[in-house]
């Protein structure tokens, strides 16, 4: 095995890829105190043994949303992943595919929803930066369902970008810039710098059709600004924008009658992450978007929250 741990995966990525990308995706806010308490609270977490029991065989699969993974992990959003490397969604989403684990496709990262829903045949997840503007967010709804999505992650961050010290360092604040130093990072990571020349500018594939033609990088910061100000609250994360065309008469006029007695159909909220020790003190709403619509039993053992409304109805 060539990479027997993690550790050396990420020397391996420092050694290929120049130090702005490599401490954008290494690195977290402030003093890196939160990213160093979450990897100690993962290390203290045990496995109990049982040596006199009888063992047939060992799995790590799991079922999560009514469907069975491979492992009880998956690959975690990044945005602007084309920066580590060119293509590396699409890279990341195809393994994730063929190993059958969760892949989670970013608002902001450098391949569209439309991609990664060819690549994966619909089996990613979707997280979503939730925008200023409702239509917008609707679009992305559609989008989204139209690709085969079936889980949505809606970030729940603080009201303002976290404060990375390394970014700012390397010039990769909004706006970001190039400096002097960038540039001789570049010219010692040849490979990266030639496939990046090949593959094309990094740029947000999913914001793409949305965005004013031709932006500088002061025009760009403005608009990234612009269109993700603003906090997630409860009304925004279970907003209804419109019932799904492919439902019934019958079960859109239910669905009405269910909505004016206050209690929304459809999207069940299975989890609300709310990590105690987050690196940049993120949360996650996790729906998912069931295949038939019809209730799912509710057992003793699982606190479900009530009912939410569906990706893209």
């Amino acid at each position: 095995m060539k990479y027997p741990a993690i550790e050396d995966l990420r020397l391996r990525a420092k050694q290929r890829i120049p130090r702005f990308a490599f401490e954008y995706l290494d690195g977290g806010c402030n003093e890196d105190v939160n990213l160093h308490k979450n990897t100690a609270e993962l290390r203290e977490v045990e496995l109990k043994p049982y040596y006199l029991s009888n063992h047939t065989a060992s799995s790590l699969k799991t079922e999560l949303f009514g469907k069975v993974y491979d492992a009880p992990f998956g690959i975690a959003p990044i945005g602007l992943q084309g920066l580590m490397w060119p293509g590396a969604p699409e890279i990341l989403a195809t393994a994730a595919r063929q190993h059958n684990i969760p892949f989670v496709l970013s608002t902001v990262t450098t391949a569209s929803i439309e991609t990664i829903g060819k690549l994966t045949d619909g089996n990613f997840w979707f997280q979503l930066y939730h925008p200023a503007e409702n239509a917008l967010r609707d679009d992305l709804f559609d989008r989204a369902e139209a690709a085969g999505c079936e889980v949505l992650c809606v970030l729940c961050d603080v009201p303002s970008f976290g404060y990375r010290p390394r970014d700012i360092r390397n010039g990769l604040a909004m706006p970001p810039q190039m400096t002097f130093s960038n540039i001789l990072h570049i010219l010692g990571k040849p490979e990266w710098a030639i496939r990046t020349l090949l593959h094309g500018q990094p740029e947000f594939a999913n914001l793409k059709k949305y965005m004013p033609k031709d932006l500088n990088m002061g025009q760009l910061g403005k608009y990234m600004n612009q269109t993700f100000s603003g906090r997630v609250n409860e009304a925004k994360a279970c907003a209804h924008p419109r019932p799904l065309a492919r439902q019934t008469g019958a079960q859109r006029s239910g669905q009405r009658r269910r909505h004016r007695d206050g209690h929304p159909p459809r999207l069940r909220r299975r989890h609300c992450i709310q990590p105690r020790r987050a690196a940049t003190r993120r949360g996650a709403i996790v729906y998912q978007i069931p295949a038939a619509h019809r209730a799912t039993p509710r057992r003793k053992d699982q606190n479900y929250a009530r009912q939410r409304y569906p990706l893209g109805c």
